[in-house]
C-alpha cells in the first residue's frame, strides 16, 4: 500500500506531540475464506483506497522519567468480486460469483511510562 505521507511535530516545555496521515488511493486486498464445515471456498480480489493516521503525545518529567501515549488507525474500503465453488458434499462441483464490498478499521494505543538515561 504505497501512500503519500504529511507529519508534524510540535513541543513545548517538556511536552511533544507529533501527528501523521497517509492516503493510499490505491489498495489492493486479496481473502480467501475456507468454509469447511459447508465445503466452500470463496476467494475475492478486491481494490479500493485506503488512510492511516498516527499521533504521538508525550510528557518528559525530571529526572528521566516520561509519561507517553500513541494511537494508530489504519482503515481500507474495497470491492471486487468474490467467486466461491464446493468441493464436496451434495452441492459438489457448484460455483457462484457475488460483488464483495470489504471495510476495514483497525485501531491501535498504547500507553508508556519509561525512564530515560
Amino acid at each position: 500500500m504505497p501512500y503519500p505521507e504529511v507529519s508534524g511535530k510540535i513541543g513545548l516545555g517538556g511536552f511533544s506531540l507529533e501527528v501523521n496521515f497517509g492516503y493510499a488511493p490505491y489498495v489492493t486486498v486479496n481473502d480467501e475464506d475456507d468454509h469447511v464445515l459447508r465445503y466452500i471456498l470463496s476467494k475475492t480480489d478486491a481494490t479500493g483506497t485506503g488512510w492511516k493516521l498516527g499521533g504521538v503525545a508525550r510528557y518528559d518529567f525530571e529526572f528521566g522519567l516520561f509519561l507517553a501515549g500513541r494511537v494508530d488507525v489504519l482503515d481500507l474500503d474495497v470491492d471486487g468480486m468474490q467467486k466461491s465453488n464446493t468441493y464436496g458434499g451434495p452441492y459438489m462441483g457448484e460455483s457462484w460469483e457475488i460483488y464483495h464490498e470489504i471495510t476495514s478499521t483497525q485501531i491501535s494505543g498504547i500507553l508508556t511510562v519509561g525512564y530515560q538515561f
